[in-house]
């Protein structure tokens, strides 16, 4: 299986932003929750957001975060709205990665 370092090793622009606990917020499609099902000695549950230690969490998540920056950007733009770049960094040549 190949790593995300691996994957980024061909990468030459990055983008970095701080999102908080954005990646446990990515609801799981109706009807495909039964699929995250677990049990415990207190009985069977099921995750209706995505679990992080899901095989393919990561990809998912990738995807979902790549469509809502288009859309906000979009938005953005179209509206004339502007932000601080204190934060986030937009088409780097490095970043910090904790």
């Amino acid at each position: 299986m190949t790593s995300a370092f691996e994957t980024l090793q061909q990468a030459s622009i990055f983008t970095k932003l701080d999102l908080s606990s954005a990646y446990n917020l990515v609801r799981i499609r109706k009807g495909d929750e039964w699929k995250t099902t677990f049990i415990t000695p207190s009985g069977h549950y099921k995750y209706i957001v995505m679990p992080f230690e899901l095989m393919n969490a990561p990809a998912v998540f990738q995807r979902y975060i790549n469509k809502v920056l288009r859309l906000v950007l979009q938005f953005l733009l179209e509206n004339h709205l502007f932000y601080m770049l204190e934060k986030p960094i937009f088409h780097a040549r490095t970043i910090s990665f904790l």
